[in-house]
């Protein structure tokens, strides 16, 4: 299956297929078909909680940009890496 077309103001949500929990400033994922588990980093633990809530990518940049008090364009930029590398991973679902 093809990977989706990222796109900024599209809705990420994760895959039904992926538990989750945030573990201290943390998160551990499960991939229950694969069985495999991913630690995220605290920022891109705050980054999957807010795909969690429906948040789009240029929401999501804006908020983690103030609250790490970063250049808007950089975490923009990181934001749309990790998307990409959640959907390539199958762990994230857009909302059509």
């Amino acid at each position: 299956m093809p990977a989706e077309k990222f796109s900024e103001t599209r809705v990420y949500q994760p895959s039904p297929k992926v538990a989750w929990r945030r573990v201290d400033e943390e998160a551990v994922l499960l991939d229950t078909e694969t069985s495999e588990y991913y630690s995220l980093d605290p920022v891109a633990a705050d980054i999957w909680e807010l795909l969690s809530e429906g948040q789009t990518p240029a929401k999501i940049a804006l908020s983690i940009a103030e609250d790490y008090d970063e250049k808007p364009a950089r975490v923009s930029a990181d934001v749309r890496a990790l998307i990409e590398e959640f959907l390539k991973e199958g762990l994230v679902v857009t909302d059509l």
